[in-house]
């Protein structure tokens, strides 16, 4: 790892950083969410606020085109 951080300029370190904190963050999510899942399982007006609150939106991802299979044809 110390060789390979060596040649990593600062911007992608910064990049590499901010990708593990945000995989801190849905790890600590997820564990959370168990938590109130079982606690609040009896109230659901808390755990849907819960729901609510721990929703992350994220931006929605193009298809990965099927290998072998041909687009709409082209007039």
């Amino acid at each position: 790892m110390l060789l390979i951080a060596a040649f990593v300029t600062d911007s992608t370190r910064i990049y590499g950083t901010r990708i593990f904190a945000l995989a801190d963050g849905m790890r600590v999510v997820n564990y959370l969410d168990a938590i109130m899942n079982n606690k609040y399982a009896r109230v659901p007006e808390k755990l849907r606020a819960w729901q609510s609150a721990s929703h992350v939106e994220r931006p929605a991802q193009r298809e990965k085109p099927v290998a072998g299979v041909a687009g709409p044809a082209k007039p």
